[in-house]
């Protein structure tokens, strides 16, 4: 379910407010389940029983398999602010696991806000602690914000590139949370 209000300020410019998450049809599924993806990661608030899982990664660090999903987002009900005003927060939860529990993996996961083919902005965030859910964030600048064009056409984007430590056992990555919010700039 997507909230998405219109907020109302003194200046000439309004402000949007609300949030979106993602919505049928997936883009991108390859290694990863179960599918339909975006069903498992579009609560309003993070569920981490609820969650799509990439296929288990055989590399050593630092080598690595990579996996990537995308995910199609719904459409703000009305047309954000230019600028310095509007304010995009993109957040996800994240976590490594094992295969088989005693050993360590390595995971380089770059989340993206993408439109059409076009990457808006994105942050990467390491992670080497197994079953160690993660939430992580990124503000979105005033440029990123401005060089949207087609707010019915944004898509996130997960990519994750991830290996175990010795040979076993093999690891696994997990995202159980998707969320675009705007706001205010502070």
């Amino acid at each position: 379910m997507t909230f998405c209000g219109y907020h109302g300020s003194t200046d000439a410019v309004d402000v949007f407010t609300g949030f979106i998450r993602p919505i049928s049809p997936d883009v991108e599924t390859t290694n990863w389940s179960p599918t339909p993806l975006y069903t498992h990661v579009d609560e309003v608030s993070p569920n981490d029983s609820d969650l799509i899982q990439s296929t288990t990664s055989t590399a050593i660090w630092p080598s690595f398999n990579t996996f990537d999903c995308e995910l199609t987002l719904d459409t703000p009900s009305a047309e954000p602010a230019p600028g310095d005003r509007q304010l995009i927060t993109l957040r996800t939860r994240l976590e490594i696991i094992e295969d088989t529990p005693g050993g360590t993996g390595n995971a380089d996961f770059t989340y993206s806000l993408v439109q059409g083919t076009t990457v808006i902005a994105f942050s990467t965030h390491s992670e080497s602690t197994v079953n160690n859910w993660q939430t992580v964030t990124y503000d979105l600048t005033e440029g990123e914000v401005n060089s949207i064009t087609d707010y019915s056409d944004l898509r996130f984007r997960l990519s994750v590139n991830i290996g175990h430590n010795s040979g076993f056992p093999d690891v696994l990555a997990e995202c159980s949370w998707v969320e675009v919010e705007f706001s205010q700039r502070p």
